[in-house]
């Protein structure tokens, strides 16, 4: 029985995973044969050109992976946002093609009402997700942690490490939907530089201490309920 397919870029675009599968291909007496590119796997010497069959597509993947990172991280050093737009923002294309990120409501409104809440520091991240949540910004806890770590929402676009390059932090061409200040103030307040305060209770006659008492281990207020 015979395995039939086009070309052997077809059959595989990595050496070792095609040659791992020809393998197991023949200890069930199957045989891959490529239609335009026939090989007599009788005569020694075919070997050779199975290799160049199997090298020359790998080489092009390769290649065209290098020159979209390239071209992905030029973009990047110039201000642009490569990627899906995060929440708050969509993607759209200037009339010459070249495409950008803007604002879009209501998300972008939901999104400044998010850092505005987290900079009080009266609400932890999962509070003010919920909240939001609510009001329809759909977001789950793990994206929800990336997005509020992005600067890309004060207008800074970020250019990952590569090789001997440093993390670079570049002016971006869209536009931003809070500022650096408020930005940084929330990480801030992320990373515990800023201590937070806890919401104003209304203190109750059975419960005279709540909203008073600090803890000594996190400098957090401590709070009360009723409980059965």
């Amino acid at each position: 029985e015979n395995v039939l397919f086009i070309k052997w870029d077809r059959f595989s675009r990595n050496i070792e995973y095609a040659y791992q599968m020809i393998g197991i291909l023949r200890s069930y007496n199957v045989q891959a044969m490529a239609i335009d590119q026939p090989i007599d796997f009788k005569i020694p010497e075919s070997t050779v050109m199975l290799a160049v069959y199997l090298a020359v597509p790998e080489s092009e993947n390769t290649r065209r992976a290098l020159n979209t990172m390239t071209g992905m991280r030029r973009a990047r050093k110039a201000g642009r946002c490569v990627s899906t737009a995060p929440k708050g923002y969509q993607n759209l294309s200037h009339p010459d093609g070249r495409k950008y990120i803007a604002p879009k409501q209501p998300e972008a409104e939901l999104m400044q009402y998010v850092f505005t809440e987290l900079a009080t520091g009266k609400y932890n991240a999962e509070q003010v997700r919920k909240m939001v949540y609510s009001k329809g910004l759909k977001c789950e806890r793990n994206n929800f942690w990336k997005i509020i770590r992005n600067p890309i929402y004060c207008g800074t676009i970020v250019v990952p490490p590569y090789e001997d390059e440093e993390i670079q932090f570049v002016k971006g061409q869209h536009e931003p939907i809070i500022s650096e200040a408020l930005f940084y103030e929330v990480q801030d307040v992320l990373n515990g530089n800023k201590r937070q305060t806890a919401t104003k209770f209304v203190s109750t006659d059975m419960l005279p201490l709540r909203g008073f008492l600090e803890c000594p281990d996190c400098q957090r207020m401590l709070t009360g309920s009723a409980s059965r």
